[in-house]
């Protein structure tokens, strides 16, 4: 092992180990007004570990992740630390998404340009004009934002789960980041349409943990480990 090698390693490590110590105090432990810190911490430390092994490896594929975990810091600074920005934090999600689909397209050429595009506006009509027809009045830019955002997202999941073995660390990553979303989905639902007798929801909302966080944290740390895998699985 070479010296750049152990010290990838070395601070691969030491991040990993950061993050579980944050991961399991935020979600089984942390208690105080501000554990939030915790959480906008962990995200922050993706971000600046993607900026590590970019400035270590500068290649491509890094540069698309750190750019989606740039977005995906400016997102979580609007939903931790402001107020009132909802719609913006989304909107910067989606970005992200964007970015995830560039890296996923590496994974996925045999499906040409033009209809991964024609795939994701379909999709997305679709679940609009379904997500509006159940809304109606509660429609809101929120809203159509979010589907913006989570269609998107489905759609670099599966391209994802079908190329698995091309970056596997990754396709767990969005797994889990599918989950938190999900998760957050249910629990948010009941701002819009009557959701008192959905025991699934009920049964979220009264968890002695906070699911949604249980699901993001460990989502992330993946993504991020997933450059280094497929760092190593294109030297092979």
């Amino acid at each position: 092992m070479n010296k750049q090698k152990l010290i990838l390693s070395s601070m691969l490590g030491f991040y990993t180990l950061i993050q579980l110590i944050a991961y399991i105090y935020a979600v089984f432990i942390g208690t105080s007004g501000k554990s939030y810190l915790i959480n906008y911490g962990s995200i922050a430390l993706n971000f600046i570990m993607g900026i590590i092994l970019f400035l270590f490896l500068k290649k491509k594929d890094i540069l698309i992740v750190l750019i989606a975990l740039e977005f995906t810091l400016l997102a979580d600074t609007g939903l931790i630390l402001l107020e009132d920005v909802e719609t913006v934090a989304v909107f910067f999600f989606f970005f992200a998404q964007l970015f995830y689909a560039l890296r996923v397209r590496q994974f996925s050429k045999k499906l040409p340009l033009k209809w991964d595009i024609i795939l994701r506006l379909s999709l997305l009509v679709i679940v609009e004009i379904l997500v509006y027809i159940l809304l109606q009045e509660n429609f809101t830019w929120l809203v159509v934002v979010t589907l913006l955002y989570f269609t998107n997202f489905v759609f670099n999941f599966i391209l994802t789960i079908i190329n698995t073995k091309e970056n596997i660390l990754f396709a767990i990553g969005l797994f889990l980041f599918l989950l938190c979303d999900l998760s957050l989905g249910l629990r948010m639902l009941g701002n819009f349409i009557d959701v008192t007798n959905w025991n699934i929801i009920h049964m979220i909302n009264t968890l002695s943990i906070d699911i949604v966080w249980m699901f993001y944290f460990p989502s992330q740390v993946f993504i991020v480990l997933s450059i280094q895998y497929n760092r190593m699985a294109n030297e092979e």
